[in-house]
């Protein structure tokens, strides 16, 4: 058994291009899209504005707070899928949906341990371990949404031609 890898299992280069464009241009494009609609609200008025202000934010705010999540948990996951040859969207939603329990657990584990030392009384340590639940609880609204952003911009790279009907199929 060689210490080498196999060179026809490795990855190409085209994969991983692929792969790190659709990574990186995710949060940028969700991101982008919440402060297009910030800069949109004061074209109108009234609760339309107030809507399309207070969406961009939480557009904008989730591609901050949820990146340290999305590209270790997110790229890891998706990486798996992307070597596997994965190429549906609904793949990818569905892996960003394991990816953020998993996350929060490798958060919220070595928050409650820390607050267990360091907090005087147990039930800080809970009640700080489920803060720190309650806001990574809205990664499972974002992560469906950053995984299928991601499955249709790493399917749109690959150069064939596709519906959208097509994204959910194999």
């Amino acid at each position: 058994m060689s210490a080498t890898p196999d060179p026809s299992t490795a990855p190409s280069a085209a994969l991983k291009r692929r792969f790190a464009i659709a990574l990186c241009a995710t949060p940028l494009l969700i991101g982008g899209f919440g402060g297009v609609m910030m800069l949109l609200a004061p074209l109108f008025s009234g609760d339309v504005q107030w809507g399309l202000r207070e969406v961009g934010q939480v557009l904008g705010v989730s591609a901050l707070a949820g990146a340290l999540s999305y590209f270790t948990a997110g790229g890891v996951c998706f990486w798996i899928l992307a070597r596997r040859g994965e190429r549906r969207v609904i793949a990818f939603v569905g892996m960003a949906f394991v990816a953020n329990f998993f996350a929060i657990l490798l958060v919220t584990v070595p928050v409650f341990l820390f607050s267990i030392f360091m907090a005087p009384t147990h039930w800080n340590a809970f009640g700080t371990t489920l803060i720190v639940m309650f806001v990574h609880a809205a990664g499972f609204v974002f992560a469906p949404l950053y995984g299928a952003v991601f499955g249709a911009i790493f399917r749109a790279l690959d150069g064939q031609r596709q519906t959208f009907a097509a994204c959910a199929a194999p």
